[in-house]
């Protein structure tokens, strides 16, 4: 069963370098091109530098935001920001990888995290290519805007459940 070869935790510092690593390659490697321009995509996903790593290492670090990495066979191949105070989860991304539908448990672990917290929905901003993986997993979409600064267009989406 591909659950039980993936681990779902809260990530730590020492991933910091795998986490940027995971998000560039997502938005890098992943199937983007073709929705978004390259100037949009580099603005998006930079390469891994030393201030990328640090920039990670403070997400990890905040007190209002819980940041969870999937790793499997002692790598990371996806990861997830969550901030329960708005009931958001602001980031989903996923490595090329041959586990299976690791977006998918991310967002059960999260719904899983959100109910514990008394919550009944979340909310995220979907990519284009992103928006039709969403909406299997349960998510509607409320709207629509545009990144400040980036010209990328996203789909605000909300996913209700029961809470815990």
């Amino acid at each position: 069963m591909i659950s039980d070869k993936v681990i779902m935790r809260r990530a730590t510092k020492s991933d910091a370098k795998a986490i940027a690593e995971c998000f560039y390659e997502a938005v890098h490697v992943k199937g983007n091109k073709g929705f978004y321009s390259d100037e949009v995509m580099a603005l998006w996903a930079k390469p891994v530098t030393p201030e990328r790593i640090a920039k990670f290492e403070n997400m990890i670090s905040k007190e209002d935001e819980e940041l969870y990495v999937a790793e499997a066979d002692g790598h990371i191949i996806g990861m997830t920001i969550i901030r329960l105070s708005d009931a958001k989860m602001g980031s989903l991304y996923v490595r090329p990888n041959s586990y299976g539908p690791i977006g998918a448990l991310l967002i059960e672990r999260m719904v899983q995290r959100f109910s514990e917290a008394g919550l009944n929905h979340m909310i995220t901003d979907a990519s284009l290519p992103a928006f039709e993986f969403y909406k299997r997993c349960g998510f509607v979409e409320l709207g629509r805007d545009l990144y400040p600064g980036r010209d990328m267009e996203y789909v605000i989406m909300r996913k209700d459940f029961e809470e815990k």
